[in-house]
């Protein structure tokens, strides 16, 4: 976020409140459901790793780097690797 707000303190503090915000409304069902995709197998909680940050990184309308081929978005860009 340093490196996406050139440093700039605040903006960065109101950033990473946004993002802990989302996190702490997501965080307690994310334990259900990774038990759940756990018993159906896993490539299930694989997708969820990838699927939930995309879901993340949409709500907090910001870039989204992964290794995922499989992750899409039209409503954020996706940064990958290579």
């Amino acid at each position: 976020m340093a490196a996406r707000h050139e440093g700039r303190p605040d903006v960065i503090e109101e950033e990473v409140g946004w993002a802990l915000s989302a996190v702490d409304e997501w965080f307690p069902v994310r334990m259900l459901v990774a038990e759940t995709l756990a018993r159906a197998g896993s490539d299930a909680v694989d997708a969820l790793e990838s699927w939930s940050a995309l879901i993340l990184a949409e709500y907090l309308d910001t870039p989204l780097f992964t290794a995922s081929d499989e992750v899409a978005s039209d409503r954020v860009e996706i940064l990958r690797p290579w």
